[in-house]
């Protein structure tokens, strides 16, 4: 039996495989260890020690927004299933359906929607791989759908940044154009605080946004400074002149433009305890069909309670997808929440946080 090392499997026996199988035409198309996570911080007392992070030997892409598989290499020597265990871990923590253990000879293939396992003698090529999403998913895909699905991430880069989404975003803003593309009007994610909602939304308005899916939208959050620094984000994002953030100062809102930034106080004319403040409520100035797509920042605060008074801005814009996100999970005092939108498409505790 050969002594390669398990480095050496990967370079002469699955890269190789890979690259036969169309996985190498492009840079973006595979992350050699892709850490997943950091690893848990343990603290002694007086000083923090990570934990060993979470690395898939090789992540997949069939577009570089769409991670569609994970391979876990084991040495040559090793049984080809040695790495099952770990393939299966990884692809479903990233919310994937297909995941590949090899020991660069055998190759085990695990369909995760399908719960099936099957020996192959290839790895499936990219578009082999996308047609079996594509039925998994149940979507018909239509050139909009397919631009929507595909939609690159909106890169930082461009302004002097280098941030990409972590593995939990992009699980996110992934199943909530999934979602949208299924035609569902209530979305719902459940995300920590301190994990980066704003960052969650942006790339999933820049998605729909930029796909053509979605040509108006409303941000609307409960603070001032929460607007403030969304605005700030896509601003970056998005065409000169596309965003606009919305002030109580303005004598009439522009119909114009594409992305627009408001709190429930600039729109509803009440204050933050619900008392009437002899203001219009402003957001009638948009006709209720206006906007494609509404995003309710901090979703639990109060926007969805069918008995308070912000509650009447989601219901006349009711047409538009509705994307909810809120660091709280689900309990008694903001049930209203949960039966609004319904169950979360992603669920990031701050356990899971913490953890990674």
């Amino acid at each position: 039996m050969s002594s390669r090392s398990e480095a050496r499997t990967r370079k002469e026996l699955v890269d190789p495989k890979l690259k036969d199988a169309g996985w190498c035409d492009h840079d973006w198309q595979i992350e050699w260890e892709y850490q997943i996570t950091d690893g848990r911080i343990h603290f002694d007392g007086k000083t923090g020690r990570r934990g060993t992070p979470k690395k898939a030997d090789y992540l997949l892409r069939f577009k570089p927004a769409k991670a569609i598989a994970v391979v876990e290499a084991k040495r040559e020597s090793e049984s080809h299933l040695e790495g099952a265990t770990q393939a299966k871990e990884y692809a479903q923590k990233l919310g994937l359906w297909f995941a590949y253990a090899t020991n660069g000879i055998e190759i085990e293939f695990f369909d995760l929607k399908a719960n099936t396992q099957t020996s192959v003698k290839r790895f499936h090529t990219p578009d082999e791989l996308w047609k079996m999403w594509l039925t998994h998913s149940g979507i018909k895909p239509t050139k909009e759908k397919m631009t929507a699905l595909l939609q690159d991430f909106y890169d930082e880069s461009q302004i002097g940044k280098r941030r990409k989404p972590r593995y939990y975003q992009e699980l996110a803003v992934n199943r909530a154009v999934d979602a949208v593309v299924k035609d569902k009007k209530r979305i719902l994610i459940t995300q920590a605080t301190g994990t980066g909602k704003t960052f969650t939304s942006l790339q999933l308005v820049y998605k729909l946004w930029k796909s053509g899916v979605s040509k108006r939208i409303l941000f609307i959050v409960d603070r001032n400074l929460l607007a403030d620094q969304a605005f700030k984000d896509f601003d970056n994002a998005f065409d000169k002149d596309s965003c606009y953030r919305m002030s109580p100062d303005d004598d009439k809102f522009p119909q114009g433009r594409a992305v627009y930034f408001g709190i429930y106080q600039s729109l509803v004319g009440i204050d933050e305890e619900g008392n009437a403040t002899g203001r219009p409520d402003r957001y009638k100035e948009f006709d209720r069909d206006f906007f494609d797509l509404i995003v309710i920042d901090e979703a639990h605060r109060g926007g969805t309670n069918q008995e308070g008074s912000w509650f009447r801005l989601l219901e006349y814009f009711k047409s538009a997808v509705q994307v909810g996100l809120t660091a709280t999970p689900k309990r008694d005092e903001n049930n209203n929440t949960y039966t609004y939108f319904g169950d979360p498409i992603v669920n990031y505790s701050l356990k899971d946080g913490i953890e990674d």
